[in-house]
This record gives C-alpha cells, sequence and structure tokens, in this order.
C-alpha cells in the first residue's frame, strides 16, 4: 500500500493556496463523479516553474493531491477505474502550467485500523481531526485499486 504525503523535506513556503472563490474545493472530496459543470481550479505558488515541475504530486491548502500528465497516465495504465481527473490551473511565481490534474477518487474504503491508531479527535468526539500513528488495515485493496480512506 502507498500512500500520497508531502516529502519531509517540501517547505511549508511552496504548499500551493488554492483559490477557493474559483471552484468549490469540496467537489473533490466526494466519492461521488462530478456531473456538474465548474470553473477550472487554480492554485497559487509562491515557488517558481523549475522548481514545481521536479515534482509528480504538488502539494496545496486542499490536501487534495494534484498530479502532473507524467502521473496520470501512470495512474490510468495501473490502477483499475477508481478516479478521475480534472484539469488545474497552476500559477507560479514566474508563469503557468497546465499540464497538472485534480486527482478525484471516485472509491472509498476502510483502510485504517482505528483501534491500534493513535488520532485525536474534533472538538464533536466523532471526527477525527489527525492522527499521532496510523496503522493500516491489510489485504482490504485489490491488485491495481486506489481509493480513499473512509
Amino acid at each position: 500500500m502507498y500512500r500520497l504525503t508531502s516529502p519531509e523535506n517540501y517547505p511549508n513556503k511552496n504548499v500551493g493556496e488554492y483559490q477557493y472563490d474559483v471552484c468549490d474545493f469540496l467537489l473533490f472530496y466526494s466519492v461521488n463523479p462530478i456531473n456538474e459543470k465548474h470553473e477550472t481550479p487554480v492554485i497559487k505558488f509562491k515557488a517558481t516553474l523549475e522548481y514545481l515541475k521536479k515534482y509528480d504530486c504538488l502539494p496545496n491548502s486542499t490536501r487534495i493531491p494534484i498530479v502532473n500528465e507524467r502521473f496520470k497516465v501512470f495512474l490510468e495504465k495501473n490502477t483499475i477505474n477508481c478516479i478521475n481527473f480534472y484539469p488545474v490551473e497552476i500559477i507560479a511565481k514566474d508563469g503557468e502550467i497546465n499540464d497538472y490534474y485534480i486527482l478525484h477518487f471516485i472509491k472509498s474504503l476502510p483502510l485504517i485500523n482505528l483501534d491500534m491508531s493513535i488520532y485525536d479527535y474534533m472538538t464533536d468526539e466523532k471526527t477525527i481531526l489527525g492522527f499521532n500513528k496510523t496503522v493500516f488495515l491489510k489485504n482490504v485493496l485489490q491488485d491495481n485499486e486506489i481509493a480513499r480512506s473512509k
């Protein structure tokens, strides 16, 4: 099992800021197919184009994976029908990139062993705020399957 995360040495100043007034980011948190028309999401970075192009997946304020064309093609060839891709406009310090996509999961599964993991709740004591230790369940995913954790 692989987990999409930001590299440990990736500086916070280079995390992209999703432009929330352009397109509702919550569309991409749902596992339902997106049938409605929407504006192309825009993410602004303080980093240069040269810096951003080093990464196949760009960290951003929504924590929704943003992948380049190369990673998109790899996922399309190596996964079963579990994801969709939507174009996103990347605005860097010195220009724009248009060959990046929001990775939209259309499948969610219980992937985390909550009994063995350590986590904090939000004030409602029902919603998990974050994990201090994550233990994943084994043998939940089929070969070449990709999913969002329920």
